[in-house]
C-alpha cells in the first residue's frame, strides 16, 4: 500500500514538471513571435543599366521609303486588276480598269448616234447621186426639146413667110405653127423639170453638208466618250514596284479613293520601323548608325541610319543591295548604345 502511494506521487510529480515545461516554452515562443519584425513586401530588382558600347537588336518590318499613291479617276466597280503586288511596273502600264455605268451609257449612246448619222449620210449620198442622174437626164431632155423647138420655130417662121407670099397652103402653115407651139410647150415643160431637178440637187447638197457636219460632231462626241471611258483605266504614273492594291476585281471604287494603288518608285530605298524598350529608346539619337540584318542576306549586314524617333517608334533608313530585299520582309536592326 505504501509502495503504491509512492508510485502515484512520482507519476504526478513528473506530469507537473512536464506541464510546467510546456507552459514556459509556449510563453517563450509567443514572446519571440511578438518580437519578430514585420516582413516587408519584396520589390523587383532595378532594370539593368545599358552600358556604353552595348549592342541591342530589335526586329521590325521592312517598308518602302518613298510610296507613290495612285488615286481612282472615277467611281464604279473594279473590273480588273492587271498587276499583282510585288511585280515591277513601268510608266504608263495598265494597272486596272474601273467599270462606270454612266460612262458606259454615254459611250453606247454616242456610238448609236454616230451609226445613225453615218447611215443618214450614206442614204443622202445615194439620194444625191440619183438626183444628179435625174437632173442630168432632165437637162438632156430639155436641151433636146429646146433643139426641137428651135427647129420647129424656124419651120413655122418660114411657112409664115411663104403663106404671106401665097407660096404655101394655109393648112401647111397652120400645121407648122402648131408643131412649133407644141415644141415650145414641151421645151418649157422639160426646162422646168430640169430646173426643179437642179434645185433638188442643190437642196440635197446643202442637206448632206449639214448631215456631214452632224456626223463630224457625233464622231467628236464618240471620241470624247472614249476618252472618258479611257479615264476609267488606271495607268502607272512612274516606273517602280506595286506595293498594294486597295481593292480587287468586283469591289466598289470611290472617286475620292486616293490610294487605289500604292507604288514604290525607288524599290531599293527602304526603311525599317522598330519599337525598342523604353531604356533603349532613351539612349537613341538622330542621326546615328545602325546595321540591318535580313533573312535573305543572313551573313551580310546592311548599313543603315536612324532618321526619326517619334511616339516610341524608331525609323531606320537603308539601301537594299539587290531586289531580293524588299518591302514586307522582316529585318533585325542592331544599334550600339552611344
Amino acid at each position: 500500500m505504501l509502495l503504491s502511494q509512492i508510485n502515484l506521487k512520482w507519476v504526478l510529480g513528473i506530469a507537473g514538471v512536464a506541464l510546467l515545461a510546456l507552459g514556459v516554452g509556449g510563453v517563450t515562443l509567443f514572446r519571440r513571435e511578438a518580437r519578430k519584425p514585420e516582413t516587408k513586401q519584396s520589390t523587383p530588382p532595378p532594370a539593368a543599366v545599358l552600358s556604353t558600347g552595348a549592342e541591342v537588336s530589335v526586329t521590325g518590318l521592312i517598308s518602302a521609303r518613298e510610296v507613290l499613291l495612285v488615286p481612282s479617276p472615277v467611281e464604279g466597280t473594279m473590273e480588273s486588276v492587271e498587276v499583282q503586288p510585288g511585280q515591277e511596273v513601268f510608266e504608263g502600264q495598265l494597272l486596272g480598269r474601273i467599270r462606270n455605268e454612266g460612262l458606259d451609257g454615254v459611250m453606247t449612246a454616242a456610238r448609236e448616234q454616230l451609226e445613225a448619222a453615218q447611215s443618214r449620210v450614206t442614204n443622202m449620198e445615194s439620194t444625191l447621186l440619183a438626183a444628179r442622174l435625174e437632173a442630168s437626164r432632165a437637162g438632156a431632155d430639155a436641151s433636146r426639146a429646146q433643139g426641137e423647138y428651135d427647129r420647129a420655130s424656124k419651120i413655122a417662121t418660114r411657112q409664115q413667110l411663104l403663106y404671106r407670099e401665097g407660096a404655101t397652103p394655109r393648112l401647111t402653115y397652120e400645121k407648122a405653127e402648131k408643131e412649133a407651139e407644141n415644141a415650145r410647150a414641151e421645151s418649157e415643160g422639160l426646162r422646168e423639170l430640169a430646173r426643179r431637178a437642179e434645185e433638188r440637187v442643190k437642196n440635197l447638197g446643202a442637206d448632206i453638208e449639214a448631215a456631214r457636219k452632224s456626223l463630224e460632231d457625233r464622231e467628236k462626241a464618240l471620241e470624247a466618250a472614249q476618252n472618258d471611258l479611257s479615264a476609267a483605266e488606271v495607268h502607272s504614273p512612274a516606273d517602280g514596284v506595286l506595293l498594294a492594291a486597295r481593292v480587287k476585281a468586283g469591289d466598289p471604287v470611290d472617286a475620292g479613293m486616293e490610294d487605289l494603288f500604292q507604288l514604290s518608285v525607288n524599290p531599293l530605298q527602304l526603311k525599317v520601323v522598330i519599337e525598342p524598350e523604353p531604356p533603349v529608346l532613351e539612349k537613341l539619337r538622330v542621326p546615328m548608325p545602325a546595321s540591318v540584318m535580313v533573312a535573305e542576306l543572313p551573313l551580310t549586314p546592311v548599313e543603315g541610319e536612324v532618321v526619326e524617333i517619334k511616339d516610341g517608334r524608331v525609323t531606320v533608313n537603308f539601301d537594299a543591295p539587290d531586289a531580293a530585299v524588299k518591302a514586307g520582309l522582316t529585318a533585325t536592326v542592331r544599334i550600339k548604345i552611344p
